[in-house]
């Protein structure tokens, strides 16, 4: 699969030359299996070959991401006894 130069895929996006519908079904997948069976899901989803290693690399940047983002704080408390 080729994009033109001006195709907006064409530019990166999270540091990969992927969608971001696919680097999500990625990450899910890479999350909740074991790597080389989320590629064959994420693969299955698309309708293209997607391999074990790129699920492990997008899986691993979107989490190391997350975890540089603030933890928010909860609006309301439970009060205690």
């Amino acid at each position: 699969m080729a994009f033109s130069a001006r195709h907006r895929y064409q530019a990166k996006t999270n540091g990969f030359f992927i969608s971001p519908y696919l680097q999500h079904l990625m990450a899910r997948a890479g999350v909740s299996e074991v790597y080389s069976e989320a590629r064959s899901v994420a693969g299955d989803a698309v309708g293209r070959a997607v391999s074990h290693s790129q699920v492990f690399r997008v899986t691993s940047a979107l989490g190391e991401a997350l975890e540089t983002q603030p933890v928010p704080t909860p609006a309301l408390t439970l009060a205690t006894r």
